[in-house]
């Protein structure tokens, strides 16, 4: 299973990659107007998801390399996939589910079909969020977000 961060660049989702970074949270039984939040140390790990909605650039971690699915698109500072990735056996088995969960948000960010009518079930690992028209990223709960609060 695979975590999904979010991230406001694809600058700062690339360092976060190599570095981790801290995650601002609420704790537990906070009021909204409660002035305290919680650090948390965060680290992307090999195969986790990485979107940078404010870019339009949806990828994953490939080893040590953010890579971004689609190359017809603003890649930022990803890498994007050679070619040949997929001819090894071994890509297919680990990345497979990543990059599709990847495509998918890459495809609806960047098309004009209503995102909605697309994303209504869950998978093995929960609801996936959807980004709408304009840009906005919606959660629809049960993948474990981490990434920047923007």
């Amino acid at each position: 299973m695979f975590k999904t961060h979010y991230f406001d660049s694809t600058g700062r989702a690339y360092d976060a990659s190599q570095t981790g970074y801290r995650r601002f949270v609420t704790p537990p039984g906070a009021q909204p107007n409660d002035m305290f939040t919680e650090h948390v140390e965060c680290e992307v790990a090999d195969g986790d998801l990485m979107v940078i909605p404010k870019e339009g650039v949806y990828g994953f971690l490939y080893e040590a390399w953010p890579v971004a699915v689609d190359p017809k698109h603003h890649r930022g500072e990803f890498q994007g996939l050679s070619a040949t990735f997929w001819d090894v056996k071994e890509h297919v088995d680990k990345y497979g589910e990543v990059y599709r969960a990847a495509l998918l948000l890459n495809e609806l960010h960047h098309s004009t079909i209503d995102p909605k009518r697309y994303v209504k079930g869950e998978d093995d690992h929960g609801k996936f969020g959807y980004v709408d028209e304009d840009g906005d990223l919606h959660y629809m709960g049960g993948v474990l977000i981490a990434g920047e609060d923007f």
